[in-house]
């Protein structure tokens, strides 16, 4: 493995944004701060910024820029956003949001580890997955639980993305 230093460090950081933009958006609401307009725009920006960051660097040297990164960044923002104004307006969630998430983050990790040879560029796949379940199953129970614990299978998967994407 042959670690890009450069790629690594932008890398880190975009990941960094969307970590700290989730893990602030969703620490609020838990503990009961949902109308804290600060932690709101901090946390929302953080994320929106992070993945505009992400789709630019996880594209660098890359093809199909659009359609592999720009558009799965864009898929999970808009779902994510969507999502939780159905959410806080106590409706339904229709189900083309859900599977937007979904299928955002699989295009995600499947290119992320593209250009990689062997199994390992299904590892991004295998990651996605981990998003997905940490996502959609296990952040509705620890919501549920009331449970705050900073979201570490969510965290763990941006380093697998990382090293993914650095590794060049």
């Amino acid at each position: 493995m042959h670690i890009h230093n450069s790629i690594a460090l932008h890398s880190i950081v975009s990941a960094t944004m969307v970590i700290c933009g989730v893990i602030l958006t969703n620490s609020i609401e838990q503990i009961g701060m949902s109308n804290n307009p600060i932690g709101r725009a901090l946390g929302m920006l953080l994320f929106v910024i992070g993945w505009v960051y992400i789709a630019y660097v996880f594209s660098i040297n890359k093809n199909n820029k659009l359609l592999l990164f720009v558009l799965p960044s864009l898929g999970v923002v808009v779902s994510v956003m969507m999502m939780k104004k159905y959410m806080e307006q106590g409706v339904e969630i229709p189900s083309s949001l859900p599977m937007l998430f979904v299928v955002s983050w699989i295009v995600f990790g499947y290119a992320t580890g593209n250009h990689l040879l062997g199994y390992k560029k299904y590892i991004g796949i295998i990651a996605s997955c981990m998003v997905i379940s940490s996502m959609m199953k296990l952040l509705p129970y620890k919501r549920e639980m009331n449970m705050v614990d900073g979201l570490p299978m969510f965290v763990m998967t941006w380093v697998i993305f990382i090293l993914l994407n650095s590794n060049r």
